[in-house]
């Protein structure tokens, strides 16, 4: 996924540096690292967009998500990875507003996962392994049940299996 793509604000380096390295970065020193690629990369790339998204309410933030998405996953499971991503985020949102807290997004450009984006990684790995971790676990029921409907194209993906059938719903209109 560029670094940028399709003009999101939230993915430009601007006015919010991206990097714990630079000052005002939201990233605390010694925070894990962003996969440098894979499935679980372009799965927070597509939070991250998704979130920022929300945020801004720009739609620019969205391509961004689909696109990258789409470039890990293929057109039609990128697709559904990126509204499943934006289902998650809605749980972590509504869970966020019950509780008075929340997970915190870092800018799609950044290298560091915030305390929370690790938690989630964990979660989504133990929910790929069918480990019983801490992970889910630690979740609210919602929010656990987005996680899951989001594994399935991660797990299909890197199992080397399409999440749709290859003709899904032309056989009946042809």
């Amino acid at each position: 996924m560029s670094a940028s793509p399709r003009g999101c604000p939230a993915a430009s380096p601007g006015p919010g540096p991206s990097c714990p390295e630079r000052p005002g970065c939201p990233a605390a020193p010694g925070a894990a690292l962003l996969p440098r690629d894979g499935a679980e990369r372009a799965v927070m790339l597509a939070l991250r967009y998704v979130a920022a998204a929300a945020e801004t309410g720009d739609a620019a933030c969205f391509d961004a998500a689909f696109d990258g998405a789409e470039a890990a996953f293929g057109p039609r499971d990128g697709a559904l990875l990126v509204a499943r991503a934006a289902a998650l985020v809605r749980a972590l949102r509504r869970e966020a507003a019950a509780e008075g807290c929340g997970l915190h997004f870092l800018p799609p450009p950044c290298r560091h996962l915030s305390a929370g984006e690790a938690h989630l990684l964990l979660a989504l790995r133990s929910r790929l392994s069918g480990e019983r971790g801490a992970g889910p676990a630690a979740l609210s029921g919602a929010t656990r049940a987005a996680l899951a409907d989001l594994a399935v194209p991660v797990r299909a993906v890197s199992l080397g299996l399409p999440v749709l059938p290859a003709e899904a719903g032309t056989a009946a209109h042809p």
